[in-house]
């Protein structure tokens, strides 16, 4: 004989939840029964509609022997009103009805009162009698509309606690119409603790972070703690209360997965067809084409030569320049000499391209060998287990997530790093100085992708984001605007000389130069000194086209300067203001000697020489200011108009 047992799952607890970054997770529930001797039924209704009915697993069977197991989905049920209401809900809507039964009592009461009067007639009483009466009337009418009143106002409260108590209740979101049939066979029965896992949908968590630096009397900070999170949504349809809670990495991908295999390619002569082949159209042959139905050949690479076309629109931007008249520029010796062209030549850089640098082999090898050291964590919350494909961090203690919709924060760990603030600007694009940290990783956690909220000295000052950080690296984040560094940015151009060639005369092609000036000004308007922390970025403009040179003049000596080489701008005093009110002078043109210029590192094959993207690196004394100057030259033909883009 099979004994049949029917268990409802939200009154056994979740253990363990895992989830995954595929909107998925696994869900770990157990049973406490009671076997019979023979073969036991076991039905578990109620679990989410999402489940994968291929992902049901039982385990914990001890001595027993599974016989079978089926999950399925049954017709959703409309939810009852009495599976979302709490004991205190229950409990005040019986007071309410006790209230309003009565004030039903209290309203019978006056109506029997005012009956019983209506059928007194002044010949039948003796008026003494009469008088008493309605005096005793009188009182019970008062007594009874207070009562009532009373009764009423008790009622309203009630109601209003009513209220308060639903909004309490969370709306749970998912439907649970999923169930789980398990055949179990025991010899002796006896008591089992089952353990029933399963995948559900309608989940998902990311990354969050709040950066917390506290200021040194003003000056920016040497250490930031992170607070690492994670943000999880479910609408499952159950509840996971008390669970143990880990955050993978891992897809969990549950659709078939394999590696894929290679075709055969030939190669035939291609087919080209004229008109509609429906129409029995002709087609002629060329030399070669990948076979019918197969993948088409691979286009044959770029030319070695051609520079890509969007690199232009990458790095131009402001005023439109363009030729003006036909006079020819004159150049100096000296001019010559440290006269460069940016772009221009079918792309050509400042000079030819270096040698493959190799030392990043010997630098890695380097680094193996060291022995990092680990800066201690202020707070541990999470355990971290790391495999070949993926993360995972549990959460330490008892976490609970409602199936509601809403996000839900779990903390995952404190982390102390220390770090380097500089002030970095971009005049040309947004004249405002940001406080930008640089930070090693010297944690065992790998920062993945995520928002950071930052705060400054216990105030939010805004938000960003950083990429994916393993441990070890170095990664910098914006901590937000500094409103003490006042920062300008003007450009002015001017037509130098431009001619056509006196030779040729009139059949030849006229050429126009314009020269341009930038101005950065920067105040520091700090009570403290800015030593060598501050970078202004910049860039000029570079060209693929071989009739348009640009020529850089100032800085002087960085046309010249390799990538990675630091050039020591003038030695004079950076412009200030006078006693009385005026400018003063205007030291060789660039900064109080405390001023370098270099150009900027590439990454992944961007910034640099080439895309004509260069860094000042400065400082600036408290209550004073400074003018970094950049000036450079196009020449274009007189003929075409040229601007300048992103």
């Amino acid at each position: 004989m099979v004994s049949v047992t029917t268990i409802k799952a939200s009154d056994h607890p979740v253990k363990a939840v895992t989830v995954f970054k595929s909107s998925k997770a696994e869900v770990l529930r157990t049973f406490s029964l009671d076997l019979q001797p023979g073969q036991n039924k076991i039905q578990i209704t109620g679990l989410p509609s999402s489940i994968d009915t291929e992902s049901a697993r039982i385990s914990g069977l001890g001595d027993a022997r599974l016989f079978d197991v089926v999950c399925t989905l049954s017709p959703p049920k409309p939810p009852s009103a009495s599976s979302t209401q709490s004991s205190t809900h229950h409990a005040l809507l019986t007071k309410k009805l006790a209230l309003e039964a009565e004030r039903k009592v209290r309203t019978q009461e006056s109506d029997i009162l005012l009956a019983y009067g209506e059928t007194l007639k002044a010949q039948d009483v003796p008026p003494e009698q009469l008088l008493t009466f309605l005096s005793k009337f009188v009182e019970l009418g008062l007594a009874n509309k207070k009562a009532v009143a009373e009764i009423d106002r008790k009622i309203l409260e009630v109601q209003k606690e009513i209220d308060n108590e639903t909004k309490k209740v969370p709306e749970k979101k998912g439907a649970t119409n999923g169930e789980v049939t398990v055949v179990i066979v025991s010899e002796n029965g006896g008591h089992l603790d089952l353990k029933l896992t399963y995948i559900v949908g309608n989940v998902n968590w990311e990354p969050t972070y709040d950066l917390h630096a506290i200021t040194e009397k003003g000056k920016p900070p040497s250490s930031i703690t992170l607070q690492y999170r994670g943000r999880v949504i479910q609408s499952t349809g159950e509840d996971w209360t008390d669970t143990s809670l880990t955050l993978s990495t891992s897809s969990s991908d549950t659709t078939s997965q394999k590696v894929p295999e290679l075709e055969v390619v030939k190669l035939q002569q291609r087919r080209t067809w004229y008109g509609s082949p429906a129409n029995g159209t002709k087609y002629r042959q060329s030399r070669m084409s990948s076979a019918p139905g197969g993948p088409p050949p691979p286009p044959p690479p770029p030319m070695a030569s051609a520079a890509p076309q969007s690199q232009l629109a990458d790095v131009l931007r402001s005023a439109p320049f363009k030729a003006r008249s036909r006079r020819e520029v004159t150049d100096g010796s000296a001019d010559r000499q440290r006269e460069r062209d940016v772009g221009g030549g079918g792309g050509d850089s400042f000079r030819s391209a270096p040698p493959i640098d190799d030392s990043w082999a010997e630098e890695s090898i380097a680094e193996e060998s060291e022995t990092a050291t680990i800066s201690p964590l202020a707070e541990t919350t999470a355990v971290v287990s790391v495999s070949p494909l993926s993360i995972s961090y549990t959460v330490e203690g008892e976490a609970s997530i409602p199936s509601d919709g809403e996000a839900h924060q779990v903390s995952i760990a404190t982390l102390s790093f220390d770090s380097k603030v500089s002030i970095v600007t971009v005049p040309r694009v947004n004249p405002v100085a940001y406080l930008q940290a640089e930070i090693k990783n010297t944690s065992d956690y790998r920062l993945l992708p995520g928002p950071v909220s930052v705060f400054l000295d216990e105030s939010f000052m805004s938000k960003t984001s950083i990429q994916d950080i393993p441990a070890g690296d170095t990664f910098t984040c914006t901590l937000g605007p500094d409103s003490s560094l006042r920062v300008s940015y003007s450009r002015k151009s001017r037509t130098l000389k431009d001619s056509s060639n006196a030779f040729f005369g009139a059949f030849s092609e006229q050429f126009t130069t314009t020269g341009y000036t930038v101005l950065i000004n920067i105040e520091n308007k700090h009570s403290f000194d800015i030593e060598g922390d501050l970078v202004v970025r910049d860039v000029i403009p570079v060209t693929e086209d071989k009739q348009v040179k640009v020529v850089l003049r100032k800085p002087e000596g960085l046309a010249e300067a390799k990538e990675g080489e630091v050039v020591v701008v003038g030695s004079g005093k950076g412009k200030e203001k006078d006693k009385e009110g005026g400018e003063g002078k205007e030291g060789n043109g660039n900064g109080n000697g405390n001023v370098k210029v270099r150009w900027s590192k590439v990454k992944g094959g961007r910034g640099g020489e080439k895309e004509g993207k260069f860094e000042w690196i400065c400082a600036v004394k408290a209550g004073e200011e400074i003018t970094l100057m950049t000036r450079y030259e196009v020449k274009a033909p007189a003929d075409d108009q040229y601007e300048e883009s992103w």
